[in-house]
């Protein structure tokens, strides 16, 4: 395919290939990579399947990395990306409704047959340049389906996770999830909570900043993944806040900001519960997802800025502009509640955003302050309470434009200190 040939990292990809088949090995590419070559899409990475053992591959390939070895899976480095090479291989045992306890060496059709969607069981004959289907996985691409290899309920019970799976790959590719797989993922999917939390946030995560996220958002809704994920939210359905916050979402916009997303998500809750309870039951949601610290904290920043937005504007303009600079999300935030909301932005919000045009650089940052803390010590002032707060006022009064040199800055300092 040509869309394979073309691509920066196929030469690296071919290397691999050409070692193992040189060597009397079968190596097929696998999984994502064809199935994103097949749509006209070039692949994020790599996968190649082979019949060659974990021990075998780790002999042609000295630098190779065993981090799934009792699993057949090797890691191959390069300069800058990574080829993933796995033994042909039938999962036994589920124990823990994420990993297999036991996998056995197989051939590529019994390889085929214990992965997740037809469309991801695909793989790629290099000598042959065509494609390897032993699930009518390019039938159901053709279709737009995500339908599960074999019974739908087997594929689910060994690997819980694989039900947001589908969601996400449906949100991605704007594709329909098939009826068996689909009423499977409603049977189980009440177990959804035994998969790893941090797990379960990366695939949320992903659905979020997919094209089609209002549809993926209507599947965590309708096939109850959403009240084991966040039970509260589930609570907003019969409100009609659900409704009011996949809108919110939907008209996020690119670039993809999880902080964003997180506000419009969470801001819903405010509205629902009120701001202290709101606020808190985002924090402990996010938390028990794992989220990164600053990405948590950032979230609940915005949510108080929004849910105390008078306050804010209550502020001096100088303030504001600095909480403007910190927060550059803020914007986007209130503009998509407001948006969806009304329509349209606030007079507020509209001469808000006038007056933040006459501070703010045209890069977008703020102009340097005339005076800074160094400054101010190397003047012989001595730090504390006041020195911040002398600070802090004459910035304020900078950005305001009542203060517009140094030497203004230094007579207000004078002032200051006198007061």
């Amino acid at each position: 395919m040509k869309i394979l040939e073309e691509h920066k990292e196929w030469p690296a990809v071919k290397e691999v290939y050409q070692r193992l088949h040189e060597n009397g090995y079968q190596a097929l590419l696998a999984g994502g990579c064809v199935r994103d070559a097949l749509l006209g899409v070039s692949p994020r990475d790599f996968d190649i399947a082979t019949n060659a053992r974990p021990e075998v591959v780790e002999g042609l390939f000295p630098r190779s990395i065993g981090v799934g070895k009792r699993f057949g899976v090797m890691i191959i480095p390069f300069e800058g990306f990574h080829i993933e090479v796995a033994t042909f291989r039938v999962d036994k045992s589920y124990e823990d409704g994420r990993r297999p306890t036991e996998v056995v060496f197989c051939t590529p059709e019994e390889d085929a047959a214990r992965r997740d969607f037809t469309i991801n069981a695909l793989f790629y004959d290099f000598e042959r340049d065509a494609v390897v289907d032993f699930v009518d996985g390019e039938a159901d691409l053709r279709r737009s389906l995500i339908r599960a290899v074999g019974r739908a309920s087997s594929r689910f019970e060994e690997d819980k996770l694989r039900m947001l799976r589908a969601v996400r790959f449906a949100a991605q590719l704007g594709f329909q999830i098939e009826d068996e797989t689909y009423q499977a993922i409603k049977g189980t999917s009440c177990q959804i909570g035994v998969v790893a939390h941090e797990r379960i946030r990366q695939e949320v995560v992903k659905i979020l900043s997919s094209h089609y996220r209002t549809m993926g958002l209507s599947l965590l809704e309708e096939s109850l993944l959403l009240r084991e994920i966040f039970p509260e939210w589930d609570l907003l359905v019969e409100s009609g806040g659900w409704v009011k916050t996949k809108l919110r979402l939907d008209s996020m916009g690119t670039p993809y900001c999880e902080e964003l997303a997180w506000t419009l998500f969470g801001y819903a809750m405010i509205e629902h519960r009120g701001a202290t309870s709101g606020i808190q039951i985002v924090e402990q949601r996010l938390k028990e997802l794992c989220t990164p610290r600053k990405i948590l904290d950032e979230t609940l920043d915005l949510l108080k800025k929004l849910s105390s937005w008078k306050d804010f504007m209550a502020l001096r303009l100088g303030e504001r502009a600095q909480i403007w600079a910190k927060h550059p999300i803020l914007w986007r935030a209130k503009e998509r509640l407001e948006f969806i909301e009304c329509g349209d932005l606030s007079d507020e919000l509209k001469h808000e955003r006038e007056a933040m045009d006459h501070i703010f650089c045209e890069e977008g940052k703020l102009p340097s302050p005339f005076l800074t803390g160094q400054d101010l010590l190397k003047m012989g002032y001595s730090s504390g309470p006041k020195f911040g707060e002398w600070l802090n006022e004459l910035y304020a009064a900078q950005l305001e434009g009542s203060i517009r040199s140094r030497n203004e800055a230094l007579a207000h300092l004078e002032q200051l200190r006198f007061k």
